[in-house]
């Protein structure tokens, strides 16, 4: 029975078969990024389930429907995207902090384009996935514009003024 407020962080649980639970979820939404990457726009349960070595029916029991593992897939695809930031040495030159931003926006946009296509085909069914896609649709999340000061700046309105300077 599940007491509704009352939220229990299993993540750091001893009992053997809440591990293997939380293994086993991780798995079925990793052998779904996989499968995004290598192509798959939407990856069947069949699919999924085989590439993570469970049963389809080990599936629907982590996830109640395949939009929630979709949902769960793009959310950790996007925790990956826009997490790793590469630091910029302040006291480098402009023209190698611009080198650095293309390369890590270049590495994350090759990464990134398959999932993007997947999000695009099932937002229509995965209302979850939708609204990531909504939400991501905004400019904001790749225009950082590198300051004279030192560093990137990523404190810039919806709209980037392009002939504004950066302080």
């Amino acid at each position: 029975m599940k007491i509704i407020g009352f939220p229990i962080d299993v993540s750091r649980s001893q009992d053997g078969r809440i591990v293997r639970g939380l293994r086993t979820r991780q798995s079925l939404i990793q052998s779904t990024l996989d499968l995004i990457q290598a192509g798959d726009v939407e990856p069947t349960s069949a699919a999924i389930a085989t590439i993570a070595g469970v049963s389809s029916r080990a599936l629907f029991q982590h996830f109640t429907s395949l939009t929630d593992l979709y949902a769960a897939a793009f959310d950790l695809a996007v925790s990956r995207a826009f997490a790793a930031n590469s630091p910029v040495d302040a006291a480098a030159p402009l023209s190698n902090r611009i080198d650095l931003l293309v390369s890590d926006r270049a590495q994350l946009f090759e990464e990134w384009l398959p999932v993007w296509h997947f999000a695009e085909r099932v937002r229509s069914v995965a209302p979850a996935v939708g609204l990531g896609v909504t939400q991501l649709s905004c400019p904001r999340i790749f225009w950082t514009p590198i300051c004279p000061t030192g560093g990137i700046h990523d404190e810039v309105e919806h709209e980037p003024n392009r002939n504004q300077r950066c302080e």
